[in-house]
């Protein structure tokens, strides 16, 4: 199984040992900066991290370097996709997946991830909404923690990543209450991310509709192998009900704890995530312990 990050991996010089390294990795970032019309590798390499963290700039940028990654694994290592078992992707990482499996092509998807971040920023007021891992905690809690804090505001779980990790996404207003609250139901810890907004909360249904504008044009082939979406933690390769989960997952929620246990039901032996950092490696190597987990960045 393969697996490609989410926002949150991204740093400066992400990927820059293979482009000075393969030929193929230096095509890939030209090919996406040429589909920009910028280069988005010179702020990849560069920096400033305040322009790499603009999530229009981390959507695209984070798919680029798992791509070109993949293209020395398969040029260099001859990594066969077609034997794959399945991808997955988190929240943007899915679109990685999409583009490794042959179903959108690597310059649609720099420009659909593109669009996608700044429908995302532009759907709720700067200040306004925020996010947080709530760690050491299981789901019924955070349901609970969220239940009881709420309020009238909007706060829901983004992201259900493993058995102890999980994103809660709404107004700043509630997110404070949470974390005050999550002492008094015996929360570990609760951590406010340093994200642009509520991502995977209903403060995102305008992004969907723009979004789903987008997307209706957006040319997508059958996935070959298929990707486990991460709305329905199933298998799909179905270009219609692809690009209908894509949409809907702009608002709705990441469910990779069930992903994983999914790859487990479906006897996964190794899972290779290939990109930036090793974030969902080290969630894997935890959720399944007789799992072989590597992940693929440098040299």
């Amino acid at each position: 199984m393969l697996i490609f990050p989410g926002q949150g991996s991204q740093y400066v010089g992400m990927g820059k040992e293979v482009y000075d390294n393969f030929p193929i990795a230096r095509q890939t970032f030209e090919e996406v900066d040429e589909a920009l019309g910028f280069k988005i590798s010179k702020i990849i390499f560069e920096g400033p991290e305040e322009e790499l963290k603009i999530t229009s700039n981390t959507q695209p940028a984070l798919m680029v370097t798992s791509i070109a990654i993949l293209k020395v694994l398969q040029q260099e290592q001859g990594l066969d996709i077609s034997k794959i078992a399945f991808l997955a992707g988190h929240s943007l990482g899915e679109y990685s997946a999409l583009c490794a499996a042959g179903a959108i092509t690597l310059s649609d998807t720099a420009k659909i991830l593109k669009l996608r971040g700044k429908f995302m920023l532009e759907s709720c007021p700067d200040g306004k909404g925020s996010m947080a891992a709530v760690l050491g905690s299981n789901l019924e809690t955070v349901e609970m923690l969220i239940k009881e804090t709420r309020e009238t505001d909007v706060l829901v779980i983004a992201n259900d990543n493993s058995d102890d990790q999980i994103v809660i996404s709404g107004s700043i207003n509630a997110i404070e209450r949470a974390i005050v609250h999550s002492k008094e139901l015996g929360i570990k810890r609760v951590i406010k991310l340093p994200v642009s907004g509520p991502f995977h909360s209903p403060f995102m249904e305008n992004a969907a509709k723009n979004l789903a504008i987008e997307i209706k044009n957006l040319k997508i082939s059958k996935p070959q192998p298929a990707i486990v979406a991460n709305i329905t933690a199933q298998l799909e390769n179905d270009p219609e009900t692809i690009k209908d989960l894509l949409i809907a997952q702009v608002h709705g929620n990441v469910r990779w704890r069930e992903t994983m246990y999914f790859a487990k039901e479906q006897g996964v032996e190794r899972i290779i995530e290939i990109g930036a950092k090793a974030v969902l490696t080290n969630i894997a190597k935890k959720m399944l312990p007789d799992c072989e987990c590597i992940s693929v960045e440098k040299v």
